[in-house]
């Protein structure tokens, strides 16, 4: 086995270099010799210029074209191993001068083979951000805000309007408040929109159902699905579009039954979620709300080995906001570690929100200060505003 952290390349004091950059120029040469796990590095400077740089020790050793799953003499790779990549993936003034990356798939066609597949975000979040981005030529603190927190559910409306669809099509009396609650969705993970919660669910069904027969086919080779199930959406939203009676698994005879299927489950997935009582058939859908749904609960490590301790560990639950296919990226237990936003000699109107306090330390009165303009979807000011306390040392 080998490791880039064992090289003697990995590590380096290069880093500091940045504090002496003052150029995009200069910050992308600098770049070329960080010593850091690989990361995505976004650069600009006070020209207008902007450039990326894949960041980090890489090593010189590139993928084998193949046999890529065969053993191979180390003799063949080894001196590869000891050389660092010197030249990873730049690009410098892009057409919009603007550029993101959104934890999405930044490297071309061409570069993916080199250095492959990290586990990229799907990407409509980065679409959403760039569409942003390229629609105002000047943005401030509070713009910068709006963006991280827009949860516009653009990506969700395909599914909802398959569901909608499927549901009036079947035209059954005990569909009618489904199809009610997606007519008149908020189109946003909203904490009380329930037509999103039902067609974000309905997606997660009827992909597992028509991927099973892949999932279970590859288990059976020994092959690891997860390097392409976070990208079959493409594919599943066109089998939907075209259906292929090939493609039906189980006992459904055709598409609008195993949607009405997967329809039931959804609700039933639902109900077990929040622990409802299933034996009237008749839930009703309103329960549903996306912030109930998608409660953020942030947990401390400690607490989630030593439960007891959790009323003093953890931050109180707070109504979802937020998924994964926007820029307010948020789950129950996962999110935005930070909202930071600042340019640089206008640190005054910066902003700075933490999913936690300001302390570490339980029995401070500030442990969780700051948390609730976090959970209330606020932008915390980077400065100090009022003083409350003063330390002074003495000889």
């Amino acid at each position: 086995l080998s490791w880039v952290a064992h090289t003697d390349y990995a590590v380096s004091f290069d880093l500091l270099d940045l504090a002496h950059a003052h150029s995009v120029d200069t910050l992308i040469d600098v770049a070329q010799h960080i010593r850091i796990p690989v990361q995505n590095m976004m650069m600009a400077d006070a020209n207008g210029a902007a450039a990326y740089r894949l960041t980090g020790a890489v090593t010189s050793r590139a993928p084998l074209q193949q046999h890529a799953l065969s053993p191979t003499q180390f003799a063949t790779l080894a001196q590869a191993w000891q050389q660092p990549e010197m030249h990873t993936p730049s690009y410098r003034s892009p057409e919009h001068h603007k550029l993101w990356t959104a934890n999405a798939r930044v490297l071309s066609a061409t570069d993916m083979p080199r250095y492959g597949d990290g586990g990229y975000a799907l990407g409509p979040r980065a679409v959403q951000i760039a569409n942003r981005l390229k629609a105002q030529e000047t943005f401030d603190e509070n713009d910068f805000l709006a963006l991280q927190l827009d949860n516009r559910a653009i990506y969700i409306k395909t599914w909802r309007d398959i569901l909608l669809s499927t549901l009036e099509q079947a035209d059954d009396p005990q569909y009618r408040q489904a199809i009610q609650l997606l007519q008149n969705w908020q189109a946003c993970a909203c904490a009380d929109d329930v037509g999103y919660t039902v067609a974000r669910y309905f997606r997660t069904q009827v992909m597992y159902e028509l991927m099973t027969p892949l999932y279970q086919t590859a288990k059976q080779a020994g092959v690891r699905f997860s390097a392409i199930n976070r990208h079959l959406d493409t594919a599943v939203l066109r089998i939907l579009a075209e259906r292929p009676t090939s493609w039906l698994a189980g006992n459904f005879s055709n598409f609008q039954s195993l949607q009405i299927a997967m329809y039931h489950q959804t609700i039933d997935k639902l109900a077990n979620k929040l622990q409802l009582n299933q034996t009237n058939k008749q839930i009703d859908l309103a329960q549903f709300t996306w912030g109930k749904v998608n409660e953020l609960n942030i947990r401390h490590p400690i607490s989630k080995q030593i439960p007891m301790l959790s009323q003093y560990l953890d931050m109180q639950p707070v109504a979802g906001f937020g998924d994964s296919f926007m820029p307010a990226v948020q789950n129950g237990t996962h999110g935005a570690s930070q909202r930071f936003i600042v340019q640089p000699g206008l640190e005054k109107n910066g902003f700075m929100s933490l999913p936690g306090g300001q302390s570490g330390h339980p029995l401070s009165k500030y442990y969780s200060a700051g948390f609730e303009v976090y959970a209330e979807h606020q932008g915390l000011p980077l400065l100090f505003q009022q003083q409350q306390h003063q330390l002074t040392l003495k000889n």
